[in-house]
């Protein structure tokens, strides 16, 4: 049972909103900001960050962080 009054307005709604994204990125419309390719641009700004692993898979991108980002120089996965 959902009462009305907990949903709160629709455009705040976290799945409302990603809905409206999916719909509007398939219609071939920018969304708000003009962020055209939101995983591009994390994939670009995390890959670069030394002790960080990025994986990106149909639109899922998994970010993790090793616990001592100083061993990634020792063992050679630094970025160019």
């Amino acid at each position: 049972l959902v009462v009305a009054e907990s949903l709160g307005p629709l455009r705040e709604n976290p799945f409302m909103r990603l809905e409206s994204e999916r719909r509007r990125l398939r219609q071939g419309r920018p969304g708000p900001g003009g962020a055209a390719r939101p995983l591009q641009q994390l994939l670009e700004l995390y890959s670069a960050v030394p002790g960080i692993r990025t994986i990106r898979a149909d639109n899922i991108l998994i970010i993790e962080s090793r616990a001592d980002p100083a061993a990634c120089f020792a063992a050679g996965d630094a970025p160019p």
